[in-house]
């Protein structure tokens, strides 16, 4: 392998300099976003220090790249805004949380945790936040987004399915990587985050399917029922429930505002009947291969007693959290308690299974609020960028559905917004029944897709009736 990869990298060198010279750095951060996706260190990494994996190398030379486009005057630095300020500001407590945590004999360093969960995601929204974005950059952004969920799709079929000699990269199915095995669970080795990227996609695509003419009407509709398929092979009921809620966002936007209040309460009744219906049979669903469907069932019933030991902890250190990355340290004497008269030993080997436990009792309400303050304002920002559509008018609603209509600058917004906002959807909900944020990826997804959302956003303040034609070097 290592032969392999070498040979690759000097095959590249003659195509360096063009890429130097004339390479469009969004497109370069997307290729190093579908290179961790595809190619991250479970297909291939060598330790020097640190885990060094293509991504990363390719990050550090996208980095290196912008450094001396700035030094020749081509690229200039913006002015850190507030939302920049508050994610400098986190990423930098969380550092200094992880400095003084410790990690369980064998287990990853939380400085290491830091750097592949934290650094690397803040360095891709950095690139976002640097470079101009044009309409032809959210399009291929888009393009690329949407067909990489459908490679997902497609292998999460193949994986359910068992046909797992057309499965690429091979490690996907490797059953030495026994957790999750037999589930949809991608490139990312886990379901959720597979699922995740897909719902955010399905978003879009659905606002693709109304700005699209007949033809690529029909073509959306196969990739959208592609990705649902997809989504339904994860057999992951968070999963499932954070897609519901970004297609409704979506059906939200384009859906006459007579009709919204009514599809709304619609999809509430809907959901508690489905939830009611089904009850028995989702908590008794067998879905890992290695996983029986009482095991499945006894991972439900543990959650209470992880919420019970982050009560604990957090009531001990509720401002500063106990340390980032070293929880199965510090939750050690929290599992002795007797006063509830409750096995908490049991969940002794388990991290917290809920995104926002896992911040409060590692980095304390400090980090908490900051995270979630920072997720409103994107979400406020994409909205934004929708509510342009009743203005612009060079956008696709319901209204123009026989329209084969251009691919505006506002089409590309709304689309852009609706995958960020599919992507908050799935990662919050997601997030309350697992910790996405020590999935591969996440993070560097939501950042950089959260990095794109804000200077188009910016940029559209300065410019408000037309976009940048600027070519994004």
């Amino acid at each position: 392998m290592e032969l392999l990869v070498t040979l690759f990298g000097v095959s590249l060198l003659p195509w360096t300099l063009p890429i130097v010279r004339e390479g469009r750095l969004l497109a370069l951060g997307t290729a190093v976003l579908l290179a961790g996706a595809l190619f991250g260190p479970a297909f291939y990494a060598v330790e020097a220090g640190v885990q060094w994996s293509i991504d990363r190398l390719l990050l550090l030379g996208l980095l290196g790249l912008i450094v001396v486009r700035w030094r020749f005057g081509e690229v200039s630095l913006r002015p850190l805004s507030r939302v920049d300020w508050l994610l400098v500001g986190l990423a930098g407590w969380l550092l200094l949380r992880a400095l003084p945590a410790e990690a369980i004999m064998g287990g990853t360093p939380p400085t290491s945790r830091w750097l592949a969960f934290v650094a690397m995601p803040m360095a891709l929204y950095s690139v976002a936040r640097i470079v101009p974005v044009n309409d032809r950059d959210v399009g291929r952004f888009l393009d690329v987004m949407i067909g990489l969920s459908v490679y997902l799709a497609v292998t999460a079929l193949l994986e359910v399915s068992g046909l797992h000699a057309f499965v690429f990269p091979r490690y996907i199915v490797d059953p030495a990587e026994w957790e999750f095995f037999g589930r949809g669970r991608g490139p990312f080795l886990n379901p959720v985050g597979n699922g995740i990227v897909l719902t955010a996609a399905l978003a879009a695509a659905v606002c693709r399917l109304v700005q699209s003419g007949r033809c690529g009407k029909l073509g959306f509709g196969v990739v959208i029922l592609l990705l649902t398929a997809g989504i339904v092979a994860t057999l992951t009921r968070s999963v499932w429930v954070g897609a519901v809620l970004a297609v409704a966002i979506s059906g939200l936007v384009f859906l006459p505002r007579s009709v919204q209040l009514l599809a709304v309460a619609a999809a509430v009744l809907g959901t508690v009947a489905l939830a009611s219906g089904l009850k028995d049979e989702l908590l008794h669903l067998s879905r890992d291969k290695d996983l029986s469907a009482s095991d499945a069932a006894k991972s439900v019933e543990l959650r209470p007693l992880l919420a019970i030991v982050a009560w604990e902890m957090f009531q001990d250190r509720p401002l500063t959290g106990h340390g980032y990355g070293g929880y199965l340290v510090s939750a050690r004497p929290y599992h002795t308690i007797r006063d509830y008269r409750l096995p908490l030993e049991t969940v002794r080997p388990y991290i917290q299974h809920n995104l926002f436990l896992s911040i409060l009792v590692e980095a304390g309400l400090v980090a908490l609020a900051a995270l979630l303050l920072g997720g409103v304002i994107v979400a406020v920002l994409a909205g934004r960028l929708v509510e342009r559509r009743s203005h612009s008018g060079a956008d696709v609603a319901w209204a123009h559905s026989g329209a084969d209509v251009a691919w505006a600058h506002s089409g590309a917004d709304v689309a852009l917004a609706l995958f960020m906002l599919g992507f908050l959807a799935a990662y919050v909900t997601n997030g309350m029944f697992h910790d996405v944020t020590v999935i591969p990826m996440m993070n560097a997804f939501l950042l950089f897709t959260a990095g794109i959302v804000i200077t188009r956003a910016s940029e559209q303040r300065r410019m408000p009736s037309r976009s940048s034609d600027f070519a994004g070097r």
